[in-house]
């Protein structure tokens, strides 16, 4: 098998789990629309590395989930995504300007993300393995063409953004990939997300975005 058929193999792979997991949202909408009127007022407690976190339902991706807390959100304004109804569609989906979208992201333990230690590494000899660079600034560690699989790194003096991309054609035709982005917030803790490529510039506000919808959560359980 050829490094494309491979590539495909796996942006089929990653396509399959987008859309399953888009169908076990709907289902999650429906179930939640059905009683709104008592788990709208629910808060689920969570506890991540000595953190806690008071979250309310309507923000949890399968609350009856054990273990870290997944949120699904809407894109942009990080409202609960159950508000928004079965049209919204997930984000690695390419959709009409203004038209609703969202996604999910994880909330993890402390230093809990193998993107991190990677990072570490290629840190230590950035333009030996990242010896490319994008007209958005990124450095990369190979070209980013249809069937690759390309790291990226950036660091801006202030924080350092680091992930990487299954690229192919999204439903346009156009150049595109799903990402996956790990980072650490204000408390420690780290989230984990999965983004399409091409809101790879807007990365920045929303791991900021994120952060703050978090701290939020951290208030209302002191």
């Amino acid at each position: 098998m050829s490094r494309a058929q491979i590539a495909n193999a796996i942006w089929a792979i990653m396509a399959a789990s987008v859309l399953t997991a888009c169908n076990r949202q709907t289902n999650a909408d429906s179930s939640l629309a059905a009683d709104r009127n008592y788990e709208a007022r629910a808060i689920q407690s969570y506890v991540v590395s000595k953190i806690t976190y008071k979250i309310p339902y309507d923000y949890l991706y399968l609350a009856e989930m054990s273990g870290p807390p997944a949120l699904s959100v809407t894109y942009p304004g990080y409202r609960p995504a159950s508000e928004a109804g079965t049209t919204c569609q997930n984000w690695v989906v390419v959709v009409p300007e203004g038209a609703c979208r969202k996604f999910t992201f994880l909330i993890g333990a402390a230093g809990n993300s193998p993107i991190h230690d990677i990072a570490k590494v290629q840190l230590s000899n950035l333009h030996l393995k990242f010896p490319l660079r994008t007209s958005d600034g990124y450095w990369t560690s190979q070209s980013v063409e249809i069937g690759r699989t390309p790291y990226f790194l950036k660091d801006d003096g202030n924080k350092i953004y680091f992930f990487y991309c299954f690229m192919n054609k999204n439903s346009t035709g156009a150049l595109d990939g799903i990402c996956q982005d790990a980072f650490t917030i204000q408390d420690g803790n780290t989230v984990e997300l999965i983004f399409p490529y091409h809101l790879r510039a807007q990365l920045p506000q929303i791991q900021l975005d994120i952060d703050r919808l978090m701290a939020s959560f951290r208030k209302a359980a002191t």
